[in-house]
């Protein structure tokens, strides 16, 4: 049986791929609704990189099959540049639902999208939580990702960031300095400087 210090560790770094990979279903989703939209591609480069258009205090919102929303972007302005076919979101908001009814949260002070949707980098007080439908009741509560710089990647369902990043609930805490997360495989990586505090079952 394994110590309680290392099933703590293992809840923190598993619960991560559910998270992640419902981010990238939103900005996937996203990106491409905009695409089939018109809203991005299509246009002629400008010489100056200067947005040809933006948004204020938009959200974006798929609906489930039941009709209610379980994937959400707002943020309080976009901004679209032809020159190099990139898109500034300012003070971002994700918000997303699986079927098992964990909540997932992001936010950041700023999203840039690069080349259509080829990537994305969420930057400043970047922030991940995914509440699970127990979390009221087993006294965990969230577990919540924090990092200052979060690159995704859809099509290869990868996430990274070279920055500090800790993973918490309410009784343990891993921080490490550098993180790689495979969606295809569903692993997590944090590469250096790696610490756990657990705190023990009362």
């Amino acid at each position: 049986m394994k110590p309680i210090w290392r099933q703590r560790q293992d809840r923190l770094v598993n619960w991560f791929p559910a998270a992640a990979l419902a981010l990238l279903a939103l900005l996937t989703y996203w990106l491409d609704a905009q695409v089939q939209a018109g809203w991005l591609g299509g246009r002629q480069a400008k010489l100056k990189h200067e947005p040809d258009y933006y948004l204020e205090r938009f959200v974006a919102t798929r609906l489930g099959e039941d009709g209610r929303p379980y994937q959400t972007l707002r943020a309080a302005r976009l901004e679209h540049y032809p020159d190099n076919r990139s898109v500034m979101v300012f003070e971002p908001e994700l918000r997303a639902r699986d079927d098992a009814g964990n909540q997932i949260e992001a936010k950041a002070q700023r999203g840039e999208v690069l080349e259509y949707g080829e990537s994305a980098l969420l930057t400043g007080a970047v922030k991940v939580v995914r509440t699970p439908p127990e979390a009221a009741t087993d006294g965990r509560g969230p577990v919540t990702l924090t990092t200052e710089s979060l690159r995704v990647i859809p099509k290869r369902q990868w996430l990274e960031s070279d920055q500090a990043v800790t993973i918490a609930d309410r009784r343990a805490i891993i921080q490490g300095v550098g993180m790689q997360f495979d969606g295809k495989a569903e692993k997590l990586k944090i590469l250096a400087k790696v610490r756990a505090q657990i705190q023990p079952d009362r």
